[in-house]
């Protein structure tokens, strides 16, 4: 097993536990493998850092009026607020294994 498998393995067994989030985080490489199982050929891989519950980046990805409707519901709902603010420490915990991926892949002529 991989060094960035065994926190990622943590992190999943974490999330699913507490956030009951159904995610699965794999590397960039777990990520090429299964496609390259399922035939497609990996044109080109680019990942950058995961900034999800930045302030930055939940404006680039929501829109300011979506941020507001999400504050809203964090400051005004207590079950929101535990979840959303338990993902943010976890995302700050597991920081240095997460990683936004684009994977551009096509199956063969």
């Amino acid at each position: 097993m991989s060094e960035t498998r065994k926190p990622l393995n943590r992190l999943k067994r974490h999330s699913l536990k507490e956030v009951k989030i159904n995610a699965f985080p794999l590397t960039a490489e777990e990520w090429q493998e299964i496609l390259q199982q399922h035939g497609f050929i990996i044109e080109h891989v680019e990942t950058a850092p995961m900034h999800l519950l930045y302030p930055k980046r939940l404006i680039e990805d929501e829109g300011f009026l979506g941020v507001m409707k999400i504050a809203k519901n964090v400051l005004t709902n207590a079950k929101a607020r535990k979840r959303v603010l338990f993902m943010r420490k976890t995302f700050m915990t597991y920081n240095q294994y997460l990683q936004g991926i684009s994977i551009v892949a096509r199956l063969p002529k």
